[in-house]
């Protein structure tokens, strides 16, 4: 498993899409990615928290995923929820080329600064993943 797999994974928990203390919003083009990315390390953002997935990635995951979930997991799946949306949203923005992208976020000052970045890069579908809630931004 590589780097990207393993952090991908890492949203993943108890069966269900949970990015807990993290950033997740669209961008449609690869450069604008890069260069939200490189303002999010420059505004003090850890390298390690900040990435640029490839829809192909989030798709490969998510079908991985899916295989792997047990019968509990994949009948829990199919009640709304909240998380379960924001996750098929942005599954359906993987499928129509768009990239990812996650910062880890946990302090609100970050999070507006991430907000604020990602907007201005032409980020969109922008939400935190908090404790027991998700805001968006």
């Amino acid at each position: 498993m590589d780097a990207m797999d393993e952090r991908l994974r890492l949203l993943f928990r108890f069966g269900a899409f949970n990015p807990t203390h993290f950033i997740i919003s669209v961008v449609h083009d690869p450069a604008r990615a890069e260069q939200a990315a490189s303002a999010l390390r420059d505004a003090g953002f850890a390298p390690v928290d900040v990435h640029v997935v490839p829809g192909l990635d989030v798709l490969s995951t998510q079908l991985a995923y899916d295989d792997a979930k047990g019968v509990l997991a994949r009948l829990a799946g199919l009640f709304p929820a909240e998380e379960a949306a924001a996750a098929k949203e942005y599954i359906a923005e993987a499928e129509r080329g768009a990239l990812l992208m996650i910062v880890k976020a946990p302090e609100p000052a970050q999070r507006t600064r991430a907000r604020d970045i990602l907007a201005a890069h032409g980020g969109h579908a922008t939400r935190y993943y908090g404790e027991n809630t998700i805001m968006d931004l």
